[in-house]
Order: structure tokens, then sequence, then C-alpha cells
């Protein structure tokens, strides 16, 4: 007893600290090129005409949930950072709560929980989405709610635990169209999860028509009413070649699970992407191994069910990506697209330790390496943690305070001065020039490419990017994350 209260005070004091964390991001980062995009492009538009018009659907940064969400949050508290990442921050709350639930579930041993809780909340690139406006972070907390109502399924066979697994599945990919592979990893792992006798042992595989007309009424009923619902949006998506983006094989998938894990950490120099690559590949495959081998040993203990359902919703997952590939020629998942691969390695890792706890007589050790894997984590995410930036949109970091700068610089008499962008920059430049109101400058045009025009009063580039413009103009400031706001060397505003 007096463990489980130490084990659930521990948890809840991280789970305080990281929605803190998020929490404060959310509030304090510059908004980001996409969640620009999504602000400018959709701020007035009604989400539910987006199922059949293609203009809400220029490119794939339309993530419906989210961006329907963020209205609503913007329509009671106002335009800001805040208001605007409000709904993935309250994602993250579920994110949270449905891990504690997942692993207090399984097991109450300290260390166990303790580095299970580490593996699903302490990856610094998943956190991230959580402080942004974007559906990923959305996605991510109705999958992990929808897992944990599958497990609840798997240990108590509850009609009512599936259909939420399903639902909350179908909202992840409201969410998120990335997460059709989810949705459809779900119904596979159900399917092959009933036809496994868990009370017979040699495990036996036996198939009862009017069990399975029943359990796959639910995901067929969900799957063709999203079908209806995103025919049209999938189809200009298609048209515009959105599916297009990712890796050219399979490996680089997870190659990138670990590169963006690494949160651009070099720990042993440049071999350090493919020293944790092997690492991660080696402990998955183990993972994935021990998931069969403790399940046939005794099928009707719950956890054994969960942990197998897990390394078959990789496995499928994989499986998924693969046929996608080569039946529809989209590229394999990369990225912030394969975020889903972030928690289903740490509950693999998370049921293997627990497994190795309970079968081997040196269980101490296993708990010591519980603690260990616990405290690298914990190291990893210190070493990764900032309230700047966020990784995949770090370029933008600085772009709220350069507007912020030149506002109060231009010269009263100057108003209003001209200002050109590399394109990177013009959608957040754009957001805040035009919630703030902003008259000192005017608002800079979006000009595609890397080629520089001289000609504005002002000019926001990278640092090197100047270059292009010859000797016209003068560094007026630097800015952290390698930006520079340029003027032209005579001082002079154009009018």
């Amino acid at each position: 007893m007096r463990q489980s209260r130490a084990t659930s005070t521990v948890l809840f004091l991280l789970l305080f600290a990281l929605l803190a964390y998020t929490s404060y991001r959310a509030y304090a980062l510059s908004l980001t090129h996409d969640e620009s995009v999504s602000f400018l492009w959709f701020q007035h538009i009604d989400v539910l005409s987006c199922f059949f018009e293609k203009g809400c659907w220029p490119t794939a940064n339309n993530h419906l949930l989210n961006t329907w969400a963020w209205q609503q949050s913007v329509k009671i508290f106002g335009i800001s950072e805040w208001a605007i990442r409000l709904p993935n921050v309250l994602a993250h709350l579920l994110y949270l709560l449905c891990t504690l639930a997942v692993l207090r579930s399984v097991t109450q041993q300290f260390w166990i929980t303790l580095a299970g809780f580490a593996l699903l909340n302490f990856n610094p690139y998943l956190l991230d989405f959580f402080s942004l406006a974007r559906g990923y972070g959305l996605s991510m907390g109705l999958f992990m709610a929808s897992i944990y109502a599958f497990f609840a399924y798997l240990s108590h066979e509850r009609w009512p635990a599936l259909l939420a697994a399903y639902g909350l599945a179908a909202l992840s990919v409201l969410a998120n169209f990335v997460m059709f592979n989810f949705l459809a990893s779900l119904w596979a792992t159900v399917f092959v999860i009933s036809l496994l006798e868990k009370e017979r042992r040699p495990v036996r595989i036996s198939f009862h028509w009017r069990q399975q007309l029943k359990m796959n009424a639910i995901p067929f009923g969900i799957t063709a009413i999203l079908g209806l619902l995103l025919y049209w949006p999938l189809r200009y998506l298609q048209e515009g070649s959105e599916f297009k983006y990712g890796a050219e094989q399979f490996w680089m998938t997870f190659q990138s699970v670990v590169r963006d894990s690494l949160y651009n950490n070099n720990y042993f120099s440049k071999d350090t992407l493919w020293i944790f690559s092997i690492l991660y590949g080696a402990f998955i495959l183990l993972a994935l191994a021990g998931a069969f081998w403790f399940f046939f040993r005794k099928p009707e203990e719950s956890w054994r069910r969960s942990y197998l359902s897990v390394a078959l919703l990789f496995g499928i997952s994989c499986l998924v990506m693969i046929a996608q590939h080569y039946l529809l020629g989209s590229n394999y998942l990369e990225d912030r697209k394969a975020l889903i691969f972030l928690p289903l390695s740490g509950l693999l890792f998370f049921f293997l330790l627990y497994g190795l706890a309970q079968h081997l007589s040196q269980g101490q050790m296993v708990r010591f390496a519980a603690g260990f894997s616990a405290l690298l984590l914990s190291y990893h995410l210190g070493r990764s943690a900032n309230l700047r930036h966020c990784m995949e949109w770090r370029y933008d970091q600085s772009t709220r305070e350069m507007v912020e700068y030149l506002d109060k610089h231009v010269p009263p008499g100057r108003v209003p001065a001209t200002l050109g962008v590399y394109w990177m920059f013009q959608p957040t430049t754009t957001f805040y020039h035009q919630v703030r109101g902003i008259r000192s400058f005017e608002t800079p045009p979006f000009i595609s490419g890397d080629a520089l025009a001289d000609g504005p009063d002002f000019f926001y580039v990278f640092e090197g990017q100047g270059e292009q413009l010859g000797n016209q103009y003068v560094v007026e400031r630097k800015f952290r994350g390698g930006t520079v706001l340029l003027r032209r060397k005579d001082g002079a505003v154009k009018k």
C-alpha cells in the first residue's frame, strides 16, 4: 500500500510537471509556419464545408478536428498563441491520464511503472506537438485513450469498451488522416486476438461466425462513415500529390523515429544516429518476440494479451505502410507522420520489462535496468527541453520577436516601411502583422523559391542569405536561431 501511494505521488508530480511544460510553451513560443498557415487560411471557414469543398484542401495542412477545436477556443478566449494551442494542451492531459491508467492497470511496481511512464512521456519530440496547434498532438491523445479502452475490452470483454476504442480511433483520424493506419491496424489486431482461444493451452485458433459478425460490424460501420465523410478530402489531397511526402524506403521510417527522438543531441558525435538506430532495432525485435513468447506461455492473463496486441498493432502498422506504398504509391511515414511508433515502442519496451521482472529469478536486476532507463530518459529530456523553440519549425522561434522589434524601430516619419522575408517566415510574419494590427510596415508578400530580390526597406532572412542582396543592406539586428533583420544601407525608407 505504501509503495502504491509513493508510485501514485511520483507519477502525478511528473504528470503536472510535463503538463506545465507544454502549457507554458503553448503560451510562450512564437507561432510556427504551419500553425500560421492554418490560422490565416481557415480562421473564417466552416469546417463542415471542408468535407465537400476543394478550396479547403490546397495542402494537407488542414487537420479537421484541430481546425474546428482552435476555432472554438479562439471564439471563447480571443486570438492568442495560448488559445490557438489550447486543444492540444488538453490532448496532452488526456494522453498523460491514459498512460497512467494503462500502466497502473498492469503493475504497481514502482521502478517498472516509472520506466513505463518515462518511455511513454519523456520523448522531447512528442512533447513538442502538445504545445502546437496541429492535429498531431490531438491524434496522440485520442490514440492513447483508444489504447486504454482497448485494453479495458481485453480485460473484461465488454462491448462498450470496444466501441469506445474504435470511436476514439476514428476521432484521431479526423485529427490527422495519417491515423487511418492506426484504425486499420486496430481492426486487424482485434480480429487476430478474437481468433485465439485464450482459455486453452496450447492456444488454438477458432472462428465463430456470429461473434465475428457482431465484432466486425462496429469497425465496418465506423470506417464506412469515415469513408463517406473523407472521400472528397482524400481525393483532393491525392490529386495535389500530398501523399508523396515521406520516406522512400521502409527502414527510413524508424531511422526518423530515432533521429527525431534524439532531438539534435549528439551523444556519440557523428555516429550517434547509427548507434541508437541499431540499439532501437535490436530492442524492438526483442520486444516483439517477447510478446509472442509470453502470450503462449499463459494466454489467460490479460496483460499478456495486451502485450501481444501492442506487438500486433506495431507489426500490422508496418504492413499497412508497405501495402500503401506498393498499392497506392505513397511513401512511408516519416518524422511527425510517424509519431504513432513512439508510444507503440514505449508500450512494447514497458511490457518487455514487466514480463522479464515477472519471470526471471533475478527480477531485481530488471528493476535496476528499469530505474536506469528512467534515469537516462530523464537526462535526455532535461538536455532537450527548452522554452524557445520546437524542433520541426525551429527557424520560426524569433519571428514574433522580429515583428515586435521592427514595429518599434521604423522611424515615425517613414511609415509604412516595406518588409521582405524569406518564404519560410512569411506566414508567421503575416499572422502577427494581422493579429496585432501593425501599421508601421506593410505585410510582406509571399515569394516562393530561394532567390531574394533587392527592393524592400527591410529584409528578414537566415544569416548568410544577405549575400544575395549584394551590398545594398546592412545588419539591423541578429536573432536566436540564425536569423537576421537587414535594412537598406542608405537608411532611407522607400515610399
